[in-house]
């Protein structure tokens, strides 16, 4: 049975993305040459990226900046800056069963260190 590639996954990615949060689709590759060429498809393909944000990152590119936590990663459409983990897109999109939104005051575990967050009970 042949490997679909990322291009055929769009769809299912798309699937998952209406019922839950837009996380980024993360590729991790093993040169930047290919990494270049998935961007190039990817940004020429009729319907886009299917609104599926995407990002990317390249083995050789990364062993010299940090790794997969360093600023390695690249959005598709996003030009040429690359971003850390912690700074790539993710709207938490709708509450559902994957997804149940934002935590509360109390279900945060670090409310108690935040001044304009009152314990609850007080």
């Amino acid at each position: 049975m042949p490997v679909p590639t990322p291009t055929e996954k769009l769809t299912g990615y798309r699937t998952l993305q209406d019922k839950g949060p837009a996380w980024p689709v993360l590729f991790w590759l093993p040169t930047t040459a290919i990494e270049t060429n998935l961007h190039r498809h990817l940004t020429s393909l009729a319907g886009g990226t299917l609104g599926v944000p995407i990002a990317t990152a390249a083995r050789d590119h990364a062993g010299e900046h940090g790794g997969p936590a360093g600023p390695v990663w690249k959005v598709v459409g996003n030009g040429r800056r690359r971003l850390r983990l912690a700074e790539l897109p993710g709207p938490p999109g709708p509450g559902g069963p994957f997804h149940p939104g934002p935590p509360e005051p109390d279900e945060d575990p670090l409310y108690l260190l935040r001044d304009d967050t009152p314990p609850t009970g007080a």
